[in-house]
């Protein structure tokens, strides 16, 4: 058969394939690009234009208008600016830009991933409310008897959770941070992630009777989530059966507790 496009031709192109050793691990051959600054810099322009130019997505009768966020996609938009923002600084920061990239703006998207994050944290997007027909939106194990209806409970989570830890990490504010874990704790009393961001923070910080009170918390917690088996990825499971684990370790050192591993 011809076409004046040759190329849409079933079996038209031969492939050669050649098997070849390489020492190099996939990130570093195949996927070095995907986190870099100017990877994220990219992705921080299109949420952005998302944000600046898409309407507030008003609703259709298929999938009407959430009257706590008009838009349907605010909350999810203002949780990937702040994670945006966040990223180019950790990468900035690890110097995976092709240059270095000055310490202003580094500051810049620090202050702009607490900025958006705070208002992604706003109580209009956590509160409960009645589940929609057909089903509350599904995300993360939150447990629904306590939260009803939360607009994708776990980016919920993890903007809690982060906010506490870029105030611990990178502002140093130890009372902020512990403000937002503490919130993280409330609204998510089931996730082992808070109590131990927390554990971590106060352990680093020498108030060790603390971080082992939060360190019990956490793994009493983790021992839930083990019986549930509701951790989806292989971070989850690492944190989960190990990091977790070596962390109250750690904490019972610290406290001059002994306990049997």
């Amino acid at each position: 058969p011809t076409s004046p496009h040759p190329f849409l031709l079933p079996r038209s192109l031969s492939w050669q394939v050649t098997e070849r050793t390489d020492n190099a691990n996939w990130h570093e051959a195949a996927h070095g690009a995907s986190d870099t600054y100017e990877r994220y810099l990219f992705e921080l322009g299109e949420v952005t234009r998302d944000w600046n130019s898409a309407p507030r997505y008003a609703g259709t009768p298929a999938d009407p208008a959430d009257p706590a966020d008009p838009s349907g996609e605010e909350h999810r938009l203002l949780y990937y600016l702040g994670f945006a923002n966040l990223a180019l600084v950790e990468a900035a920061i690890e110097g995976r830009s092709s240059s270095p990239v000055p310490h202003e703006r580094i500051v810049e998207h620090l202050d702009d991933a607490v900025k958006w994050l705070t208002m992604r944290a706003d109580d209009r997007f956590l509160l409960p409310r009645p589940p929609p027909e057909g089903g509350a939106e599904g995300g993360g194990s939150v447990p629904r008897r306590m939260l009803g209806h939360m607009p994708n409970p776990s980016m919920s989570m993890s903007t809690l959770l982060y906010l506490g830890i870029v105030h611990s990490v990178y502002l140093k504010d130890d009372d902020a941070a512990a403000s937002w874990f503490g919130s993280c704790a409330r609204w998510f009393p089931d996730a082992y992630q808070c109590p131990l961001a927390s554990s971590r923070m106060r352990l680093s910080s020498g108030l060790a009777s603390a971080a082992w009170s939060d360190a019990v918390d956490a793994h009493n917690k983790r021992a839930r989530t083990l019986a549930n088996a509701t951790y989806r990825s292989v971070t989850n499971k690492h944190e989960v059966g190990c990091a977790l684990p070596l962390h109250v370790l750690r904490a019972a050192r610290g406290a001059g507790v002994t306990i049997e591993e």
